[in-house]
Parts: structure tokens; C-alpha cells; sequence
């Protein structure tokens, strides 16, 4: 039998359709092949540009900014904030977050474990007036 274990790190970016606001997040996974079966998890999800992540993470933003100069980045810690009564019209959930408004829900489903690297708070000074 032969095993296969990959560690991936990837980098994701929205920029939302209602308004104007972007958010930009990095996974770590590891994906174990056993044979034909291949089983996936979520490590951790990255909240900021830190470490190996640092340099693309802020590309990235440069680039969004650029093309997109009035936008801001939605803070992770206020995209993950859930609103009693906010539905939306691809799910079923009676209280959706704000990443699920303005987004969508992949973000939802890798933070189900609740790991998080980087600073949560990352971009909230830019909301400030």
C-alpha cells in the first residue's frame, strides 16, 4: 500500500458583489492518499500577511487596492460575526455571518475547527474615519 501525504498552502481572495469590500485568507491542508481514497482537512486558516504568507498576502491586496481603490478588507474577526435573522438566498441558515453576505460560505467551512494564524483584527484601522 502505498501512502502520499501533501501539505498545501493556499491564498483566497473575494471581492464582494453588494458592496464594497474584499477579503483575502490563507489555508494550510494536508491531504493523505491512501491507494485511490484521499482524505482532506483544513489545519489552519491564515487572518493576515505573517510569515511565509507575508509577501503574497500583501501582493495580493496591492493588487486588489489597485484596481479597486475604495474597497476595504472585511477584519476576519468581523466577517466571521453571525447576525441573528440575516438570511441569504443559497442557504438555509436563519443567521448567516457577514463573510456569508457578502461573500460566500467557503470561509465558513474551513474555520469549523476554529484555527486561526495571523491577527484576526487585520484591517480594522482602515474602517476608522
Amino acid at each position: 500500500m502505498i501512502i502520499i501525504v501533501r501539505i498545501t498552502k493556499k491564498i483566497y481572495f473575494s471581492v464582494s458583489l453588494l458592496g464594497e469590500f474584499y477579503q483575502i485568507y490563507g489555508t494550510e491542508e494536508t491531504t493523505i492518499q491512501k491507494d485511490i481514497h484521499r482524505y482532506t482537512a483544513t489545519n489552519v486558516v491564515i487572518t493576515s500577511p505573517i510569515e511565509e504568507f507575508k509577501a503574497l498576502f500583501e501582493s495580493l491586496e496591492a493588487e486588489i487596492q489597485n484596481k479597486y481603490p475604495t474597497y476595504k478588507i472585511v477584519p476576519f474577526k468581523i466577517s466571521q460575526a453571525i447576525i441573528n435573522g440575516l438570511e441569504v438566498r443559497y442557504l438555509d441558515d436563519k443567521n448567516c455571518s457577514v463573510n456569508k453576505a457578502l461573500f460566500n460560505n467557503y470561509l465558513d467551512l474551513f474555520v469549523l475547527n476554529g484555527r486561526t494564524r495571523g491577527d484576526t483584527s487585520y484591517g480594522y484601522d482602515k474602517w476608522k474615519k
